[in-house]
């Protein structure tokens, strides 16, 4: 809880005393439920749907956007073949 700052860390300190172990799985559900937009899960979405190679991105900077969005999704949702497929081509 040290890496958290501001509303998030005071909430986290009343809501988790040091003295009451949890599980590091519901910490990060109830944090995200706290603090994330209602839709936030939406825009994510959003973006996973329409991801694909641009035009001056190396395949680098495209495989860290999508290992950014495949790893926030919950639970992770298949990308169909024809768009994984478009994305490289």
């Amino acid at each position: 809880m040290l890496q958290l700052k501001g509303d998030a860390a005071v909430w986290a300190m009343h809501h988790f005393p040091m003295s009451m172990p949890i599980e590091w799985s519901t910490f990060c559900t109830e944090l995200k439920a706290k603090f994330s937009p209602s839709n936030a899960m939406d825009l994510v979405k959003h973006e996973w749907e329409k991801l694909s190679l641009t035009k001056g991105e190396s395949v680098t900077e495209f495989n860290k956007r999508f290992h950014r969005l495949r790893s926030t999704l919950d639970p992770p949702q298949p990308m169909p073949t024809e768009i994984l497929a478009d994305a490289y081509g």
